[in-house]
């Protein structure tokens, strides 16, 4: 519609609660109300079905990218007396998250460097963006059998990344051990690091230094 026109025939878009599952493409210019008119008022329906049932009760995750959204939803939790299901994850909150607690190491290798890729708007070499994903994948699986599954960070990787005393130490204890699982991680630091060109090394290590930066240091660090 042209700015300022009217519908023909307006009328409700009903959504079923399946198609809320999926995705929602929602269109419109800066300050055509997007937000206001459909985001908002979907989490209100959302948060109100069955609020007083906690077994059936619908939960929502929302993610604040431009800022002023939480408070809105946190007023629409609360109308909707479910203020105490309220959880905010920001950077130097109360709040903690491991983004490295679940999947296996392939896995979250694979996670992690897509997102540190977007985040750098991909503009990594395709021979480092392998490479580094190979020296990750490896780096996860070391601290997968050293520390256990679950327990270790986003901040164990970057010093096991930074720290060469520290790494060699860890795979020299996981490889003492003799683990069957994931044994291709021990064999990368063993044999393909060793003879890997120094300067292609320094090169994936600096590029993975560099992203995991902003992960690893101030706020940001002791939330994730």
């Amino acid at each position: 519609l042209d700015d300022g026109a009217e519908a023909f025939n307006p009328s409700w878009v009903r959504l079923t609660e399946k198609a809320l599952h999926t995705n929602l493409q929602v269109v419109g210019g800066i300050g055509a109300g997007k937000t206001s008119g459909v985001v908002f008022p979907l989490a209100d329906q959302l948060l109100r079905k069955h609020a007083s049932d906690a077994e059936r009760r619908p939960f929502l995750l929302v993610l604040d990218v431009k800022g002023g959204v939480y408070e809105t939803i946190a007023e629409i939790a609360t109308a909707a007396g479910r203020a105490d299901d309220l959880v905010q994850l920001t950077p130097g909150g109360t709040m903690t998250c491991n983004l490295l607690a679940d999947d296996a190491p392939a896995q979250q290798a694979a996670r992690l460097l897509e997102a540190l890729t977007l985040a750098d708007d991909g503009q990594a070499h395709p021979f480092y963006a392998a490479s580094q994903e190979a020296f990750v994948r490896a780096a996860l699986g070391v601290l997968a059998l050293g520390r256990g599954r679950g327990e270790y960070h986003i901040g164990d990787l970057q010093r096991f990344i930074a720290d060469v005393e520290w790494r060699d130490r860890l795979v020299a204890e996981v490889a003492s051990e003799r683990h069957a699982v994931w044994p291709g991680c021990l064999d990368y630091f063993q044999r393909t690091v060793r003879q890997m060109d120094e300067r292609d090394l320094q090169g994936i290590l600096l590029g993975l230094t560099n992203q995991l930066g902003l992960w690893t240091t101030g706020a940001f660090g002791e939330t994730f």
